[in-house]
């Protein structure tokens, strides 16, 4: 029971720090990584229009992509 409170707690905690729509320049940042490398990545990886998509000319990726990249950050 304590075990899953302590995983709704976290849940809650990601949700408030990453956004529904993260820019690519928040993943450059945050992996050290260039803008091209990452978007590559995201072009192999991942499916576009559902993963990351295109809004005002600059790219945006869905929270769950965004974290799974995060978490690996060695692209």
């Amino acid at each position: 029971f304590e075990l899953k409170n302590l995983l709704l707690e976290q849940r809650e905690l990601l949700n408030i720090l990453i956004p529904n729509d993260v820019p690519l320049s928040f993943i450059c940042d945050r992996t050290g990584k260039s803008r091209q490398a990452v978007r590559d990545y995201l072009h192999y990886n991942y499916r576009e229009e559902k993963d990351f998509y295109l809004k005002k000319g600059k790219i945006y990726i869905a929270k769950e992509a965004a974290i799974q990249i995060l978490q690996r950050s060695k692209i």
